[in-house]
């Protein structure tokens, strides 16, 4: 039964025909026609990016891609970057089949970067020291001399900048094809994405003011100011993600159809040997 399904789904587009012009972006989301894709004939312009989600395998009957060209392959969330302080999510796990390969093919599953560390906050201000009592006075005529103001409060803590996020591990991708012309060439990048950036330290709130002195004869003095809070740390930078795993194969036309009936339907792969 699942044979029969996976074979349904293959086919299902079957013949399609796709240009993405020069220059152009172009993104499909495949979740909805199944997990193994069949194209009849892809033409990439320069310049030229299709980006393909949520698939297995991928069959190309003949593709035509121009300089700077690329398909990028990604699961739904695979090689997304991270959100402030969170790794990026991995590169796809894909097999390519391409009969004939005419151009300069680029494929990409890398992984996300991750996301940057938040930055502490500030420590707040400390409070104002009390102020110094008033001497006592008789007639609007101190006698005595006020009291002291007291110191003010030491600022508060800045906190710690947050941990950047991982670098998403690059994804595994493994191409089959049997011809290309005698200029085309191929690149698959399965980069790690890079790790997110450490968030700042947040500073040491500034201390608060010393209270006013106690009016008196003589007036009383004004206290110290509170010291400064301490910075926080600052946040440490994420680990880049490891590089994923390419498998480039050229085989004969009947290795060719071996593997791929193998691979999509279920077949015995001891049999293309």
């Amino acid at each position: 039964m699942l044979a029969v399904k996976a074979l349904f789904q293959f086919f299902l587009i079957s013949g399609l025909h796709l240009d993405v012009d020069s220059f152009e972006y172009q993104s499909l989301d495949l979740s909805e026609i199944g997990d193994h894709i069949e194209i009849s004939r892809l033409h990439l312009g320069e310049n030229a990016e299709l980006h393909l989600q949520d698939l297995q395998s991928l069959r190309i009957k003949q593709l035509i891609a121009r300089k700077g060209s690329k398909i990028k392959i990604s699961s739904l969330a695979s090689g997304d970057h991270g959100g402030p302080g969170t790794s990026g999510a991995d590169g796809s796990k894909v097999t390519l089949f391409i009969d004939k390969i005419d151009g300069d093919v680029v494929i990409e599953s890398r992984g996300g970067d991750g996301g940057h560390g938040k930055a502490g906050r500030h420590g707040r201000p400390g409070a104002s020291g009390s102020k110094g009592r008033h001497a006592v006075q008789f007639f609007g005529i101190f006698f005595g001399p006020g009291g002291n103001g007291l110191a003010g409060l030491d600022g508060e803590n800045g906190e710690d900048g947050q941990d950047g996020g991982h670098g998403g591990h690059g994804g595994e991708v493994r191409l089959v094809f049997h011809e290309k012309t005698s200029k085309s060439s191929i690149f698959v990048d399965v980069q790690g994405g890079s790790g997110g950036r450490g968030g700042y330290a947040g500073l040491g709130g500034i201390g608060g003011p010393g209270g006013r002195g106690g009016e008196g004869n003589p007036r009383g003095l004004q206290g110290v100011m509170g010291s400064r809070g301490l910075p926080g740390r600052s946040g440490r930078p994420g680990e880049p993600g490891t590089a994923g795993v390419v498998s480039i194969f050229q085989v004969s036309k009947s290795i060719y159809q071996c593997l791929m009936q193998a691979y999509l339907f279920g077949g015995e792969l001891k049999a293309c040997d």
